[in-house]
């Protein structure tokens, strides 16, 4: 019989916890954290935790959207690849931005659904104030809504509410359709259009880059 110092198995390193830290962004309680742990028990938990990483998720996005190199303020935060495709980001400016993407095939559905002024979908909030929305992006004028983002269902924190804007920046010509959700966290000062020329700077939304 062989003896087993309890030494040794004081120095064996810690596990390192799989838990990818992504899901912390929302807030314990979120309403989207919930959403994703039924993800994670229909698609498998490894499957789900590289949604948080950049290297993985980003081409999918560029290849509809292509983008230069993002600047420091912008962080990729994770993304949700059931039953759509969307990518968030947030920036250190004050802004989160949403990019929901679909296949041309399914850009009506698309439409349909996040474009809708009634639109209370992921457990992201009400929209009240709505107007239409056109500002002109690198020599395009994109169209969509302006509204008031509430607070999501079980969201203990500001992240996602505030004033918003969501427009059609996908390529006229492309494969797919992609919009963006931009929404100011934690201020009540509306969104310009000089904000989201900056903020979707580094994205090939129009033709004068």
């Amino acid at each position: 019989m062989t003896d087993t110092g309890w030494g040794d198995e004081a120095a064996a390193p810690p596990k390192k916890s799989g838990f990818p830290k992504w899901l912390l962004f929302c807030g314990g309680g979120c309403l989207l954290a919930v959403i994703l742990g039924a993800i994670v028990i229909k698609l498998g938990f490894d499957h789900v935790k590289e949604w948080g990483q950049a290297e993985q998720q980003l081409p999918a996005l560029q290849a509809a959207l292509p983008f230069d190199p993002l600047p420091p303020e912008t962080e990729f935060k994770f993304a949700i690849r059931f039953p759509m495709d969307w990518f968030i980001f947030q920036d250190s400016r004050g802004y989160v931005m949403f990019f929901f993407l679909a296949r041309a095939g399914d850009g009506e559905e698309l439409r349909r659904t996040v474009l809708s002024p009634d639109f209370n979908g992921f457990g992201m909030g009400k929209r009240s104030e709505q107007q239409e929305a056109t500002v002109n992006v690198q020599g395009r004028d994109v169209k969509g809504l302006r509204f008031l983002q509430a607070k999501g269902a079980g969201q203990n924190t500001g992240e996602t509410q505030g004033p918003s804007i969501l427009l059609e920046v996908g390529p006229e010509a492309g494969t797919h359709v992609v919009v963006v959700q931009i929404t100011r966290a934690g201020s009540d000062a509306p969104i310009t259009d000089e904000d989201v020329r900056t903020l979707l700077k580094p994205f090939h939304v129009g033709p004068d880059r």
